[in-house]
């Protein structure tokens, strides 16, 4: 069951909740509350739904699997003790403190895939407890967070912001990386992951260039990586000169690489490519 509405806030919480208590008699699998604002309106909204927890006890919400939840208020997870067989759960720009999100977490027993994005105040994320089944991290444009610290059994990470410390496991395989500034996370990829992620075998690098980037000339080594994927968008409004051959480090630190991806874009929208804008290589000069 989807519920999409916009601009409600708390003041139409007996409205919502009349939703809600129906997907719970309807012993609905599948729900999404997304009550996204967008600006101007947002200024208007004074107080974001508090979501009713205590709807969700575990006789009436044993048939739940997925949930996402969208622009609410999670500040009453701490006391929280369901949502059991929960095995997807997505929170996008929800009120919730770091402890709270960990609390809640705590309950998901069961949980498979998490997807965090815009959680503006979140400033550390932790996934230690979550259970054997936990297999897919998300997390996407948090501005303040500085730290993961990750679950044992986890094999796939997708992270979009700015680089922070992983604590990750040694059974992360699959990570995908999105930054603003190639040059820091080229640096980044080469010389923090190989230590962390000793059993990586697919990387994804998607980021802009505004200078160009250069590699140390000896990366550790990515014993078990196979597929590396970079995505390159040139930003910079001066002439653009690349290389494929920049990026050959990475392939001498990886000796098992099986498929190499480049894919590169100048970054101008609705105009013919000119020679004027710059070249890219894949030869010496």
């Amino acid at each position: 069951m989807e519920v999409v509405y916009t601009s409600l806030s708390n003041e139409h919480a007996d409205h919502i909740d009349e939703w809600l208590k129906f997907s719970i008699a309807s012993k609905t699998k599948q729900l999404i509350l997304d009550l996204t604002t967008y600006s101007p309106r947002r200024e208007l909204i004074k107080e974001r739904y508090k979501f009713p927890f205590h709807f969700f006890n575990d006789t009436n919400n044993s048939h739940l699997h997925s949930l996402k939840l969208s622009f609410v208020s999670l500040n009453k997870a701490a006391n929280f003790e369901a949502f059991q067989n929960l095995k997807k759960l997505e929170l996008v720009d929800v009120n919730i403190t770091d402890e709270e999100l960990h609390l809640l977490l705590s309950n998901c027993i069961v949980l498979e895939f998490l997807c965090i994005s815009n959680l503006e105040t979140l400033r550390s994320l932790r996934t230690p407890y979550l259970s054997k089944h936990f297999k897919h991290l998300l997390v996407r444009c948090c501005p303040l967070l500085q730290e993961i610290e990750l679950n044992s059994g986890l094999t796939t990470l997708e992270y979009e912001g700015p680089l922070i410390l992983l604590a990750p496991p040694g059974t992360l395989t699959h990570l995908s990386v999105r930054s603003s500034d190639i040059s820091s996370a080229l640096v980044y990829i080469s010389t923090e992951l190989p230590s962390t992620l000793p059993r990586l075998e697919m990387l994804t690098l998607r980021c802009e260039e505004f200078e160009k980037a250069t590699l140390p000339e000896i990366c550790p080594r990515f014993i078990y990586l196979r597929h590396l994927r970079l995505e390159i968008t040139f930003s910079s409004l001066r002439k653009r000169n690349a290389d494929v051959f920049d990026f050959t480090p990475l392939l001498e630190a990886a000796p098992s690489m099986e498929k190499l991806e480049l894919h590169m874009w100048m970054d101008c929208p609705r105009m013919r490519y000119r020679k004027h804008q710059g070249t890219l290589s894949c030869s010496r000069p």
